[in-house]
């Protein structure tokens, strides 16, 4: 009667475990990233909404030059800050235009992640 000893028994379970071990932890780097990758759609999302020129006006009611503001938010469980701000464009080739840059700021996996969203307006002045 043939049978497998102890050492192959072992050597092939030890194999085993190894390859399952890298099974699992590639799973969990897909998990993180896919983690990270919702947390940048809801962000985008968000600038998306706050981007419309109705929202935009309520931040920037006065003709100063430089406005800005900043606000804490709370998206999907995570606390963030909401940054917005106006700048006028004294420029000869952008005479007329005001930059607005939109950014939400959030902590993940304890290093700050952010998302931009920058475009330009034609000045109210």
């Amino acid at each position: 009667m043939k049978s497998f000893t102890l050492v192959e028994l072992l050597l092939a379970v030890s194999i085993l475990a190894i390859g399952i071990v890298g099974v699992l932890r590639s799973f969990l780097g897909a998990v993180t990233v896919l983690d990270h990758v919702n947390n940048r759609l809801v962000a985008i999302r968000y600038l998306d909404e706050r981007a419309s020129l109705s929202v935009i006006d309520s931040y920037f009611r006065t003709e100063e030059p430089f406005d800005q503001a900043e606000e804490n938010i709370d998206i999907k469980g995570r606390s963030a800050v909401f940054h917005a701000s106006r700048i006028r464009l004294e420029d000869s080739a952008h005479e007329g235009l005001d930059e607005l840059t939109l950014s939400v700021v959030w902590k993940e996996r304890n290093a700050l992640k952010d998302e931009t969203m920058v475009f330009f307006e034609q000045s109210k002045i």
